[in-house]
């Protein structure tokens, strides 16, 4: 286990209100926006960490995952201050603040998109799926 799993901090409890397309690419999502228990605007991404037919989302180069640097503008021109990685094929959410993103590591390789990457061991906090709570927009939980 992880250091970031010893903590006191109460396990994320999040309310997934609307899907959020990436502003260069409207036939994809970036995730779900909606208020969580850190009391900070969030979005919770899915995203798979070994390949699948969904892709592969984790950057192996770097132990990291990324967002796209007008992706990253949009996000902070809405207000996002939380991250939430949901690894679904890890059964493991990952918390980030948007931050760590505006301020990580830059890669321009991929996809010819700039990239911000942030190392997975420097998230805030990880926690087993099932100690977290994700609700949909009618506040039933997923």
């Amino acid at each position: 286990m992880k250091l970031t799993s010893y903590t006191d901090k109460e396990p994320p409890v999040i309310r997934e209100i609307r899907p959020l397309k990436y502003p260069t690419e409207p036939n994809k999502y970036i995730g779900f926006i909606g208020p969580n228990n850190r009391g900070q605007p969030g979005i919770t991404c899915r995203r798979n960490r070994y390949e699948s037919e969904n892709g592969q989302h984790y950057y192996r180069k770097l132990g990291s995952y990324s967002f796209s640097e007008p992706t990253l503008a949009y996000l902070k021109q809405i207000g996002v201050k939380a991250v939430f990685i949901e690894e679904v094929d890890n059964d493991a959410i990952l918390e980030l603040g948007l931050t760590q993103f505006l301020n990580g590591i830059d890669v321009e390789e991929i996809e010819g998109d700039p990239q911000k990457h942030v190392k997975r061991g420097n998230a805030l906090h990880e926690w087993p799926r099932g100690d977290c709570t994700i609700l949909d927009e009618k506040g039933v939980e997923k």
